[in-house]
């Protein structure tokens, strides 16, 4: 199958416009919200994105708003599927056209309004369709497929009619569908025909000839596709798009045959085509043909994949050698950052301990002498203060405690102490939700915190942030990303390799195996951690 659009990127321009077109139908905080999410993951910010995009679902479904939680499922599930979580990706896409049924969006998709629901679920179903066709459950992608095609005649968009139907179509046909997509894919072929998409118009006219063998059994002469498709052999730009109409028609020209033939060629032959049902005697050699193609077509892929394999390897190991001189050279640093983290927390350990049974017990008896004396209560209210603030000085030096809570119980902890500080407001989430945060060593999970406090404190500090947004999210292969975005003023000292609070960060970063990186944009800034956790690799 050809797909010269990608359905992601085409969906989501149309996603950031339906935000921008659809402020006034609703909340206006929610959709300048999904405004700027999108505008996140134009920029390439899939972690933002996520983050964003799941404060904003859940805002969505406490106002009802059914369109907006469908637009933000597709999008969270697009930012899944790219990260790799193609199982995550499917739920949200699976979510997103369940509420178009439940909220009968079909039903309400008039002149005024349809274009807001067409985005949301003709992606979702063409991407659900083709996932369970790829992974060999073909009546459950046709059941998706199905519901897809009954958007077709809503979609005013001719480019996303032509990619949401080569996705559609390619399920329907293994299914065998015919007269459900016969009517739809002449107008799509007629609309790729139009838009000079000559690959698409040839992938959809091979379907349209086998449907006019098996469904109506005409003979090759009688069908109007062949000789529509002929001069677009020449054009086209993909051997997929070639194959799939030779295939079906046998074709056997040359090039300067078919050179012979235009576009304009097509467009009248289109119109040629009979509307009544034609019944003549069918012939047998067509289907064989095909299956001829499909089996050649697959040994080739077999062989090339067999050498791809081979290439694969070498390159791996020639990799492999690479990363093991690298590690070495870095196993001294690595130990040096080790040793300086571990004598940091130490020392904050001891002065823990000096602050809290020396000066905090002084203080104390300080001030019960002066109540002894009887000088003035606000002057006993003063050190009473004072000891105060040495106590949540030594506790804040403390580092926590691991064995009764979890990291992502800490941080979210952490979240609401924060939170307000300063008129901002600090947000947080994590996913999945299932994981088994305990699993986490103790000491990275120390080291994760200590880099969340530092990014934090500096986003109070220096970018007079009005939002802080913290994430953490695990993938399948056990890699852990942390980010700490917030929307201040971007300053060049907060990004300096020369920094205090930048080089503890990557010190940090280091001595768990991780990486630190610092992003600043026109948003505000990002700290990024991304660190293997070999508990949770599968």
């Amino acid at each position: 199958m050809i797909r010269l659009l990608t359905i992601r990127g085409f969906y989501l321009l149309l996603l950031l416009q339906i935000a921008i077109e659809t402020t006034a139908m609703g909340d206006s905080t929610l959709w300048g919200g999904i405004k700027e999410a999108n505008a996140f993951y134009q920029q390439g910010q899939r972690d933002s994105t996520l983050i964003r995009a799941s404060q904003l679902l859940t805002k969505a479904e406490t106002l009802n708003d059914a369109l907006a939680q469908a637009l933000l499922c597709n999008l969270i599930g697009f930012c899944l599927r790219e990260q790799g979580d193609e199982q995550g990706a499917i739920g949200y896409f699976a979510r997103c056209v369940e509420i178009g049924e439940n909220k009968q969006f079909l039903l309400k998709a008039d002149k005024a309004s349809h274009n807001y629901y067409q985005t949301a679920m003709l992606p979702a179903y063409s991407l659900l369709s083709t996932y369970y066709k790829d992974h060999g459950q073909i009546a459950k992608g046709a059941a998706y497929a199905r519901n897809g095609i009954r958007w077709m005649p809503y979609c005013d968009k001719a480019d996303l009619r032509v990619s949401a139907m080569s996705s559609l179509a390619e399920v329907l046909m293994k299914h065998e569908d015919y007269n459900l997509v016969y009517e739809p894919m002449k107008q799509v072929t007629a609309d790729a025909l139009r838009l000079n998409m000559p690959d698409f118009a040839l992938q959809i006219m091979a379907y349209l000839i086998i449907i006019e063998r098996n469904l109506f059994h005409r003979s090759l002469k009688d069908i109007p596709w062949v000789k529509a498709g002929e001069p677009l052999l020449d054009i086209a730009k993909t051997e997929t798009a070639k194959t799939a109409f030779l295939a079906a028609t046998r074709l056997e020209q040359s090039a300067d045959a078919v050179s012979e033939k235009t576009p304009a060629d097509s467009s009248k032959a289109l119109d040629s085509l009979p509307a009544e049902k034609v019944s003549i005697a069918q012939t047998d050699s067509l289907q064989t043909r095909i299956k001829y193609v499909r089996v050649r077509n697959e040994r080739i892929g077999i062989i090339g994949g067999i050498l791809a394999v081979v290439v694969v390897v070498f390159i791996l190991y020639i990799l492999w050698q690479g990363h093991q001189h690298r590690k070495k050279a870095k196993i001294t640093e690595r130990q040096m950052d080790e040793r300086y983290l571990k004598g940091q927390e130490e020392e904050r350990s001891r002065l823990a301990k000096e602050l809290h049974d020396g000066v905090s017990n002084q203080l104390l008896a300080i001030e019960m002498k002066l109540h002894e004396d009887g000088l003035t209560p606000q002057t006993i209210q003063l050190l009473s203060e004072s000891r105060e603030q040495v106590r949540r000085v030594s506790h804040e030096l403390i580092p926590p405690e691991f064995e009764d809570a979890t990291l992502d119980e800490v941080i979210q902890g952490y979240a609401k102490e924060v939170d307000g500080l300063q008129q901002c407001e600090v947000h947080y989430v994590s996913s999945p939700a299932d994981t088994d945060w305990s699993l986490i060593n103790p000491t990275t999970a120390l080291e994760i915190y200590r880099i969340v406090q530092e990014a934090t404190t500096n986003a109070f500090k220096h970018s007079g942030a009005s939002t802080i947004s913290i994430g953490m999210h695990l993938n399948d292969q056990g890699c852990l990303s942390v980010t700490i975005n917030d929307n201040g003023t971007p300053s060049s000292d907060r990004v300096a390799s020369t920094g205090i609070g930048t080089r503890t960060i990557n010190q940090r970063a280091a001595a768990i195996g991780g990486k630190a990186d610092f992003y600043q944009h026109r948003f505000g800034s990002t700290v990024k951690l991304t660190v293997i956790l070999t508990e949770y690799a599968k």
